[in-house]
């Protein structure tokens, strides 16, 4: 991780010494030495951290030099190479997997001579992929330059932190590099604590920034805490010191910040034993600094806000603020009496202020206005919200994750994200982890999930009309604001056009509210309208009424690539395929080692280690990057009576179907497969024809038809539709 106080690579000062001439620079040699690599698109995996190693070549060439491993999050090594002073050295860094041998994180081509003119031995390299402008995403390395040759040299990194004397003295041998090496990483590994104590006691936001920082750090220790610091954490790093030095004048900001680098006070023990802490306190303390800093953002106008509406904010400031401090110093009493905490769920309406969610949901409970809201198309569907208790597993997903959160919180970015994939690649399971966490900290608006498979969830208009329902229980200024639309002009329902229904009742309700910071709507299985003229319909009300929607509002939406939905999105949306997402083999393997722990707890008789790593990597390398393959079959081992039996069936047909080429193909053969095991299970005459009946009335039907609809028009009933 970054020092926090630097949006850009750590710098470090000049060398003392003059630059060389080209003489010098053609008879003296080099010592590279890699000191460490960090913030590398790589997430922490539960039970051990990764294993990463470098290469090095000179000019294209092959690696003149190949590191040991290194297991660690952010990976060190003492090993140097002495090269040429005028060479181009190519350094990528690697990770080993259970699945491959070596995986590309990311790479860094050094100019020897632009470095040694640039009169600096130590220095951070951001990390790239060729042909990705993804800049900044890939993490950075630290390297160090020494001359074999030469006089002594000195210099001060960090802004005033100066290095002992000698650290960078001339050196011929391994051991006295080595020494050197290890001095620097010990500098390294400290300065974050040192630049923090040294800070002025007023420079409250720095502090604050630092422990929230030591929380990201410490994902794994605290799984739950670390989704809501690094949202924190994602908006703090991106405030400029230009603005920080503008709000540090006011003495309202100066106010809360002190207020908050109070109540994370119990961090700046770097000895504190963080497994110790009370998780919920924390978790809702980190919610609460993520809102504060939604909030400073706004303030300081580089948020979400219209510059009209910036007079309305600055003037009702003083209410926010004491309203956040007194939030912030209850979270620090509840903390130091460790008593049972509820969540300080804030509504964040500039008008009405900070409150209690509760208060929101109170006013719903009055009976005409509820009659009016319950009269909007699509209220009472069953499991039309995402569902938010199947989310990604802990450390799964990271980095696509965060890419998601920072288009949530850039008013810059397009109002669309559309995340796409193939089936079973897990989409669903991201929208519902975006829905859960924005849920958690109140700024989630609206979740909808289609399924040709339920009554209504496959109905855009009852879409819109849920969505709106649900907005009117999250705010109320768009509760009054649509029951106004309601009275003047009558039921939703009443307008058959979708992009009507969502000009009247959505865009033009949401026009009224005066909001800080995101509101994030999700739409998840777009494909699942299965009916063309629908679907394109809603595809156009969306992408048109997206640029009339407050720039608050972001749009999430999920789906197949398909040509229509394709045609309608890419030229308008954030995109992402779900096949660009890093770490999908590995999140794959923590997921079906999650599932197996469950069968070995079922099955006492198992091995603790069943069924090892070898197994679970043949089962991932099957999944061909489909968890739904990985979910299936884990699946069938836990419902099977002799999971070692199951499991090499399973890894068996893997092996077999390992020559398809597309991931697609090897689920089809996994449920064909399936399918005949389970009736061979059901031998009886009567059971293949029902199948028979039931099945090919499925594949003729021009429209599809739900469960229920199955039932009545085949009259089978319930029990036999579910064989």
């Amino acid at each position: 991780m970054a020092c926090p106080f630097h949006s850009n690579p750590l710098p470090f000062t000049s060398l003392t010494t003059t630059p060389m001439d080209a003489h010098e620079l053609n008879t003296r040699k080099i010592r590279l030495s890699v000191l460490r690599a960090s913030q590398l698109p790589i997430h922490q995996v539960r039970w051990k951290p990764p294993k990463c190693f470098y290469s090095l070549s000179v000019e294209n060439s092959l690696p003149i030099k190949v590191s040991k491993l290194a297991e660690s999050w952010n990976p060190t090594w003492d090993e140097g190479l002495e090269i040429e002073p005028l060479s181009v050295v190519r350094l990528a860094i690697y990770r080993r997997s259970l699945l491959q041998p070596q995986i590309f994180l990311g790479e860094v081509v050094l100019d020897i001579e632009d470095l040694i003119q640039g009169r600096s031995d130590l220095s951070d390299h951001e990390l790239s992929k060729r042909g990705s402008t993804r800049h900044g995403r890939y993490g950075k390395v630290t390297i160090l330059l020494q001359h074999l040759i030469g006089p002594p040299v000195s210099f001060t990194p960090f802004g005033g932190l100066t290095l002992s004397p000698g650290l960078f003295q001339e050196t011929e041998n391994d051991t006295a590099a080595g020494n050197i090496i290890q001095n620097t990483l010990n500098l390294l590994n400290t300065q974050v604590t040192q630049y923090n104590t040294t800070l002025p006691s007023s420079d409250n936001f720095y502090k604050v920034v630092g422990y929230v920082e030591r929380l990201v750090q410490a994902g794994d220790t605290i799984t739950k805490v670390n989704p809501w610091a690094n949202l924190a954490w994602g908006i703090l790093s991106a405030i400029p010191k230009s603005l920080i030095a503008q709000l540090d004048r006011d003495q309202r900001m100066q106010q809360l910040w002190a207020a908050a680098a109070d109540m994370l006070d119990f961090l700046k023990d770097s000895g504190a034993v963080l497994e110790l802490i009370p998780v919920p306190l924390v978790d809702d303390m980190m919610k609460q600094i993520y809102d504060c800093s939604l909030f400073v953002r706004e303030y300081a106008g580089r948020g979400f806000i219209k510059r009209a509406l910036q007079d309305n904010l600055n003037s009702s400031c003083d209410r926010i603020v004491s309203q956040y401090i007194d939030t912030l110093r209850a979270l620090k009493e509840q903390f130091m009496s460790r008593s049972s905490i509820g969540t300080f769920n804030v509504c964040h309406d500039i008008k009405f202020g900070v409150h209690r969610l509760r208060d929101v949901l109170d006013d719903i409970k009055e009976a005409e206005q509820s009659k009016l809201l319950h009269g909007l198309s699509g209220t009472n569907i069953p499991g039309a919200r995402c569902d938010e208790s199947y989310i990604c597993l802990p450390d799964t997903r990271v980095s696509l994750l965060n890419d998601i959160a920072r288009w949530i919180h850039d008013p810059d970015d397009a109002r669309i994200f559309w995340l796409h994939g193939v089936a079973g690649s897990g989409k669903s399971t991201i929208a519902n982890t975006i829905a859960a966490r924005f849920t958690q900290v109140g700024r989630l608006g609206a979740s909808f999930r289609f399924s040709h498979a339920v009554d209504g969830l496959n109905n855009p208009a009852f879409a819109l009309g849920n969505i709106a329902y649900q907005l009117a229980h999250n705010n109320r200024q768009y509760k009054s604001a649509l029951l106004h639309t309601i009275k003047e002009y009558g039921a939703m329902s009443t307008y058959s056009g979708l992009k009507e229904q969502l000009r009247k009742y959505i865009i033009e309700p949401l026009s009224h509210l005066e909001y800080s910071g995101p509101l994030v709507i999700v739409l998840d299985a777009l494909d699942e309208i299965e009916i063309g003229s629908v679907r394109e319909e809603l595809l156009e009300a969306l992408t048109i009424g997206a640029s009339a929607l407050p720039a608050y509002i972001r749009l999430l939406l999920v789906s197949r690539d398909e040509i229509d939905i394709r045609g309608f999105l890419a030229p308008r949306s954030h995109l992402q395929s779900m096949n660009d997402v890093f770490e999908t083999d590995n999140d794959i393997l923590i997921f079906i080692a999650h599932e197996l722990s469950k069968v070995r707890q079922r099955h006492i008789h198992l091995a603790l280690e069943w069924p090892g790593p070898d197994a679970m990597g043949e089962l991932g390398r099957c999944a061909n990057g489909l968890f739904i393959w990985a979910a299936v079959a884990c699946d069938y081992i836990k419902r099977s009576l002799d999971p070692d039996v199951s499991l090499r069936h399973l890894l068996a047909v893997g092996e077999l179907n390992s020559h398809k080429p597309r991931a697609e193909s090897k689920l089809d053969q996994l449920y064909i497969d399936l399918l005949r095991r389970a009736m061979a299970d059901y031998p009886l005459p009567e059971t293949t024809a029902i199948f028979q009946y039931v099945v090919g009335s499925v594949i003729a039907m021009k429209t599809p038809l739900t469960r229920t609809a199955l039932d009545k028009l085949l009259g089978l009933g319930r029990q036999e539709t579910k064989i």
